[in-house]
């Protein structure tokens, strides 16, 4: 009877559903690669974007190698994927090589829009400077958002109904911190929100009605900061800290604000109110087994990135990274079950 309890437990714990393959490219790879990967080691990764109301998710893939500390990449097989969320059928290719695999690639922010049409992300422009492109994924276009923030602009996230794009950025002068902005989704309309602080405001999201955000006050030193979620109106006015932690993300319906926090093993998912109260645990990774890219050891199946809601607010997506890779998983939020979505093709 106590194995058998003790079975039930562990199927309740983990959803052994179907996952998705993202196939793997097997072709030559194009001058564009950072290095060749021939006779580096496959590290794919899969990165959530937006969860549709049909049951399908649009996620980044990235064909990317690896030979200890020294990474590699390639945009033929990477860019913008959809898959069942019920881990059934095929990923699809919804627009992948370039220019989309650049998008994908971006580390400082990229966002899709509610319709899952228009990707809006961050790029570097040398020396040390950033601007936001548009990329139409349906023609392939790719456009200027003529923000007017002529220095740092990142990490941007659509508003739910798709007509506003909150950002971080530097837009008047380097010697202050990252502030957070908002802007219509054409570009126009750019304006800082909130006083002047001595911390960086960062990762904006917006709550389902868009009459607040919530966002990562950074303070305190760079090699150990103290991170705050923060809950903020529309107007930057009444700002709140909730709680510790990063990568926030607020619940369709509007209940709950999921959020990164450090814990033994890197970082749990967790949940809190908006009022700061009911904070709990929904995902800690419980294994204790580690890797090495040549910089220390790492937990196998850390959680990093973004977290993803699903339409009806029960579940979440996000990212685990193994020694094989990074995949996306999913959360029962009620329950704590969690059910691997993604794997590396082969």
């Amino acid at each position: 009877m106590k194995f058998q309890l003790l079975v039930a437990a562990l199927v309740a714990a983990t959803d052994l559903r179907a996952q998705v393959a993202i196939p793997r490219f097997h072709g030559a790879t194009a001058a564009d690669a950072a290095r060749d990967p021939g006779g580096m080691r496959y590290d794919p990764s899969d990165v959530p974007l937006r969860w549709l109301p049909d049951g399908e998710l649009i996620l980044v893939h990235l064909e990317l190698y690896n030979y200890a500390d020294v990474y590699a990449s390639t945009c033929e097989g990477s860019g913008i994927f959809v898959v069942q969320t019920s881990g059934r059928g095929k990923a699809k290719a919804l627009a992948i090589g370039q220019p989309d695999c650049h998008a994908a690639q971006s580390t400082e922010g990229v966002a899709i829009d509610p319709l899952g049409r228009t990707l809006v992300y961050a790029v570097l422009v040398k020396p040390n400077n950033s601007r936001l492109v548009q990329l139409d994924l349906l023609n392939g276009r790719e456009d200027t958002l003529q923000a007017g923030c002529a220095i740092y602009h990142e990490h941007p996230a659509f508003s739910a109904d798709g007509r506003r794009i909150a950002t971080d950025g530097m837009c008047q002068t380097r010697e202050g911190n990252y502030e957070i902005y908002l802007m219509n989704a054409d570009g126009s309309g750019l304006h800082r929100i909130g006083g002047a602080d001595t911390a960086s405001h960062q990762t904006p999201a917006w709550s389902a009605e868009g009459a607040r955000l919530v966002y990562v006050r950074h303070a305190g030193p760079v090699e150990r900061p103290i991170n705050q979620i923060v809950v903020v109106d529309s107007a930057g006015l009444h700002p709140r800290a909730i709680a510790r932690g990063v990568s926030p993300a607020w619940s369709p319906t509007g209940e709950w604000i999921a959020f990164l926090a450090d814990g033994p093993h890197d970082a749990d998912i967790r949940l809190i109110r908006p009022d700061g109260t009911d904070e709990r645990v929904v995902f800690h990774n419980s294994v204790t087994s580690t890797y090495s890219r040549g910089w220390g050891l790492m937990y196998e199946g850390r959680i990093w990135g973004a977290l993803v809601w699903s339409p009806n607010g029960k579940e979440l997506a996000f990212v685990r990274a193994f020694d094989r890779g990074s995949t996306i998983w999913i959360v029962n939020v009620a329950n704590g079950a969690v059910r691997q979505l993604t794997s590396p093709g082969k």
